[in-house]
């Protein structure tokens, strides 16, 4: 079994997600650095004065950029005509940064761009990118005409699918804990320790177990532990990026403790989950054990092939367009 991208299970069900988001705020330290070594044209965020080198001083001044950007989308909104009439706010970009923690490859070019124009107060591409995000998260049917036209069903996309997919799974696992918090309650268990655990992250989970106040569902049967387990066949491979926005490489090494000859492989990345990059030594590893059942070695680190903004060339010299993962 792999398992890649793994929470602390004890504090899962019990509903302590905090430490969860411990090493969030290190991965956006990671976009201002990373964009300024890659520069204009590469990072549209960058100084055009960079040098590529690493400057303290160049760095704490993007992200006092980034500050300000906040605070005045804050103080005033900005609205656009195209690609659809939109309002941009504080909440927007906020909810970007988020998911560019996920996937840091793919999204902080597109946050780079996004803050660049954002700074000038042109709301264009952060407008087309929310028009993206609503076309992806929907249901094809809501996307029809017929929807659009018919109030309750536009109203019912809304909300996504999704939403109540994450919810049900972590309701059932919480087994009713958080059934009728109080407000009072939610803020003290769960959201002013998420805030105190990362700056940029906490307050975008507000409202992740917000469901299960009123969810009076139960599962099957009430998981009590133990975790872990002992005299396994085949250990498990944990799989993890050196810094994860929701599932730190600390939790992996946690849980493997529970799981007796398990090993955790590290990669030298930043994104949830390992496909957040691209890396063929981790795809060697994951290979051999499902071709073989080998484990790497305890403390192996694999580095990967490419960086945000194409900082760092592939070890092999290959470009990042060229190189393909090989299937298992």
């Amino acid at each position: 079994m792999v398992l890649d991208g793994v929470v602390d299970a004890l504090s899962w069900y019990s509903g302590e997600m905090s430490t969860s988001l411990r090493d969030a705020d290190r991965v956006f330290d990671s976009f201002f650095r990373y964009c300024h070594q890659a520069g204009q044209p590469r990072c549209a965020f960058a100084s055009p004065s960079a040098d590529g080198e690493d400057n303290i001083n160049a760095i704490s001044e993007l992200q006092q950029r980034f500050t300000n950007i906040l605070s005045d989308l804050k103080a005033s909104p900005l609205w656009t005509t195209h690609p659809n009439p939109d309002i941009i706010t504080y909440s927007d970009v906020r909810r970007l940064l988020r998911l560019a923690l996920y996937a840091p490859i793919d999204l902080f070019p597109t946050l780079a761009i996004i803050l660049a124009d954002l700074e000038q107060r042109n709301a264009t591409s952060m407008a087309e990118w929310k028009t993206m995000l609503r076309e992806e998260m929907q249901p094809a049917h809501c996307l029809s005409s017929e929807c659009q036209s018919d109030a309750p069903c536009r109203e019912a996309c809304q909300y996504s699918y999704r939403v109540e997919v994450t919810a049900g799974t972590v309701c059932l696992d919480l087994n009713q804990k958080l059934l009728n918090a109080t407000r009072e309650e939610y803020w003290d268990e769960y959201l002013r320790p998420s805030i105190e655990s990362s700056h940029w992250m906490g307050d975008t989970f507000a409202d992740f177990l917000m469901p299960c106040a009123r969810w009076n569902g139960r599962g099957p049967g009430d998981f009590k532990g133990p975790t872990g387990a002992q005299d396994m066949s085949t250990p498990v491979l944990f799989v993890s990026n050196t810094l994860d926005p929701v599932t730190p490489l600390g939790d992996a090494h946690a849980m493997s403790a529970l799981f007796e000859k398990s090993v955790v492989l590290e990669q030298h990345a930043e994104g949830h989950c390992s496909f957040a990059s691209r890396s063929g030594c981790t795809d060697d590893h994951i290979r051999a054990y499902f071709q073989t059942g080998e484990l790497p070695a305890p403390g192996t680190r694999c580095e990967t092939d490419i960086r945000p903004f194409g900082v760092e060339d592939v070890l092999d010299g290959t470009s990042p367009v060229e190189l393909e993962r090989t299937e298992l």
